[in-house]
Formats: C-alpha cells, sequence, structure tokens
C-alpha cells in the first residue's frame, strides 16, 4: 500500500477500480492502513455523508400545474465515503477522487467530523447535510446503514 501524497482529479486514485466505489475503496484502504501502520498506533474510520454542490442551488425546475407556472430550486444530493486516518500525529484522508493527503494535526477525535466536513465542503466546494463516522458497533451507524 502506498501514501502518495496529494493527486490530480483526472486520475484514478481508485483502490478496487470498480465504478461508483468509494465505500468499498475507503473500507479497503482504512482496513491496510490499520493493519500495515498498527505498529504506531493508527486509527482509521470511515466518513460517509451526503451533500450537494453549491451551483445546484442555481438551477431551476420549471413545471405547470394549472396553467400555472412554478420555479422552483431543487439541489442533487449526492453521497460520498472518505476514510480519514492519524498517522505520526497527523490527520490524513483518503478520497478516491483526491488520492491521499493531510488535512490537519491529529488531536480530539470527537473534532474530526467537524475538521472533515471543512475539508470536503471546501474541496468539492459543496454543503455537507448529513454525515457519520461509521463505527460497526453503533447502532447510528446500523440504522444509516440500513
Amino acid at each position: 500500500m502506498s501514501f502518495k501524497v496529494g493527486s490530480a482529479i483526472e486520475k484514478n486514485n481508485s483502490i478496487s477500480k470498480l465504478p461508483n466505489s468509494c465505500f468499498v475503496d475507503s473500507v479497503v484502504f482504512a482496513s491496510n492502513a490499520n493493519y500495515i501502520l498498527s505498529q504506531e498506533n493508527t486509527w482509521a474510520q470511515i466518513f460517509a455523508f451526503q451533500f450537494h454542490y453549491i451551483e445546484d442551488f442555481n438551477v431551476t425546475v420549471n413545471f405547470d400545474i394549472s396553467l400555472l407556472e412554478y420555479k422552483v430550486s431543487i439541489p442533487r444530493h449526492r453521497g460520498h465515503a472518505v476514510c480519514i486516518f492519524e498517522h505520526k500525529n497527523i490527520l490524513w484522508v483518503y478520497d478516491s477522487n483526491y488520492g491521499t493527503m493531510p488535512i490537519g494535526v491529529a488531536g480530539n477525535r470527537a473534532e474530526y467530523q467537524i475538521k472533515i466536513t471543512k475539508w470536503i465542503e471546501e474541496k468539492y466546494r459543496a454543503v455537507v447535510f448529513n454525515s457519520i463516522l461509521i463505527d460497526d458497533d453503533t447502532e447510528k451507524t446500523k440504522a444509516w446503514i440500513q
């Protein structure tokens, strides 16, 4: 497993090479990070989220009802998953679209959801409206997956 830092969007950073494989790739990356870096007390977790692009609000949908025309801005909701992990006191993200890169200093894990959300919103020019740090043992994760 390689921890190549940085990437270009035009390159395919997918591990599995499956279409729309962000969740699978993130799970594989987290498993590899936990296994390969386990001697260094590394922690990795999947961050799943729903978002819409800021530009989505500029799209209008026209429809007629009883000769009345309505214009409504309807954002298209999307979903994505990334792996976040700690390594050598740095908080990293693996994103199948962008590769692996540092996003800040490791620290209070309770603040990671805020840090990664901020990174995603800046990187994707998007608004995250629903997110979760996935942990197999919690009821919240089980409800999210179903």
